[in-house]
Parts: structure tokens; C-alpha cells; sequence
């Protein structure tokens, strides 16, 4: 589902209900890319590939990195010879990937020494900018993605003709759609949950409509049904825009 289903924004990759994010010191110091590195470019590397293979079904468990220290656990993650220290933070929502390295036993630059000096340091956990980044990124997210998965939802629903699509746009504000080809126009109808008119996303709403019409003031219609169903507990408008 659109909005649901994992994917990329700028320093992260977006799960259904968490997202990964690697920290700027392993960036900068283990994989040795800039810190603003996006993650679509950072996992051209094999070790965040990796990271992004096994940790975007489960955030974490299994053999810990140190002792087992509660949420602040540190969890093994493998990938060929490359190795990496996670950390599941459940309250922000995120999988960090804190530390890399080559695994290569005795070695003075084994991953597993550089990981015990990291933990000794207390630098292995993510820093106060990496949670500055984070939020800031979340801030702008909405607006980011609101508009690709608006014209994602469009083309779904006139895909599946007489059938209400959703979506959750920008990941955060849940909408229902149906779309059909009226002469040189589609005519759509827009569903939100009534709760959504005095929460956070009140704000959120109006940027959708405006991305769902293509236009900076779209002629709405407040209606009462979508998909020839009555509404339960949502506001809903009718309007056009260009294919």
C-alpha cells in the first residue's frame, strides 16, 4: 500500500513500522562516505545493503555485541566478511546501524576489536546529531512525499476501475481514493478520517487536496459518500484534475 510499504528517504529507508538509519560516525568513519549521504547511495556499499536486507523484516535480536544491555542492546548483523553493531531504539522508531568492519580474526582492525573500543568510548551509540537529523528529516518528509504518492494513488485507482484505493499519504495521513476518466478530466473523490480535522495532520490535509488536484486551490465539493458507500466517521470532497 502506498505510503505503507518500505521505502527510501533521504538518510533513511522507511519500514512499516520502523525505519533504518545509519549514524554519522559509521558513515563518515566505517563506511566512508559523507555524513549527509543518502541511504540509497550508502547502500550501494555491502554492509548497508545488508543492513537493509535483514534488519527492514526485523529490528533486531540474536547474538548481542557485548553483554545484553535491555534497549540499549547491541545487536550482531552479518554480511560476508563485513560485520555490524545495531541498536533497535523502540521509542524513536529506528534501526541504527552504529558500527562496521571487516570481521578478520586477530587482526588489530578485526570489526569485533573496533566495536569493543566504540563501546568502551561510549561512541558506538547514535549521537545528539544524529537524532537532530532524524527529526528534521521526519519535518520534511510530508511535504517530500505527498505529492508522489498522490499521483501514485491516482494511477492505482483509475487502474482499478469502481474499487476504493488507499493509501496512507506521507506516511502519515490515511486517505481513501476513487478515480475514474471524465471526458478530459478525472474525477476523483477523497476520503480522510473525521479525527484527522483536529489532530497534526489538519495542517496535513490541505497540502494533500492541493497535491491530489494539481493545483493551488482545487475546486472542492464536500460529499457524503465514496464508492457508493455512506462515510463512517470521515470527511470526504469531490474534484478534477488533469491526467
Amino acid at each position: 500500500m502506498i505510503g505503507v510499504d518500505p521505502e527510501l528517504h533521504l538518510g533513511a529507508y522507511i519500514c512499516p513500522e520502523y525505519e533504518l538509519r545509519v549514524t554519522e560516525r559509521c558513515l563518515a568513519d566505517d563506511v566512508g562516505l559523507g555524513a549527509d549521504t543518502s541511504f540509497d547511495t550508502a547502500a550501494s556499499t555491502r554492509i548497508v545493503s545488508g543492513f537493509r536486507t535483514k534488519r527492514a523484516t526485523h529490528p533486531g535480536g540474536g547474538e548481542t555485541i557485548g553483554p545484553a544491555a535491555g534497549d540499549r542492546s547491541l545487536y550482531k548483523l552479518r554480511s560476508g566478511r563485513h560485520r555490524g553493531a545495531t541498536l533497535f531504539d523502540g521509542i524513536e522508531g529506528v534501526v541504527w546501524l552504529c558500527a562496521c568492519g571487516f570481521h578478520e580474526s586477530g587482526q588489530p582492525d578485526d570489526a569485533y576489536r573496533l566495536f569493543d573500543a566504540l563501546i568502551d568510548s561510549g561512541e558506538i551509540y547514535p549521537a545528539a546529531v544524529d537524532y537532530l537529523r532524524l527529526h528534521l528529516e521526519r519535518r520534511r518528509r510530508f511535504r517530500d512525499l505527498v505529492g508522489p504518492h498522490c499521483d501514485g494513488l491516482v494511477r492505482q485507482a483509475l487502474g482499478t476501475p469502481n474499487r476504493t484505493v488507499e493509501a496512507r499519504l506521507g506516511r502519515e495521513l490515511p486517505t481513501r481514493l476513487t478515480a475514474s476518466l471524465d471526458g478530459d478530466l478525472i474525477d476523483i473523490t477523497v476520503a480522510f478520517p473525521a479525527e484527522v480535522i483536529g489532530r497534526v495532520y489538519k495542517s496535513q490535509m490541505p497540502l494533500a487536496l492541493k497535491a491530489i488536484g494539481k493545483t493551488p486551490d482545487p475546486d472542492l465539493q464536500a460529499v457524503g459518500e465514496i464508492g457508493g458507500r455512506p462515510l463512517t466517521d470521515e470527511v470526504a470532497f469531490r474534484l478534477y484534475r488533469t491526467p
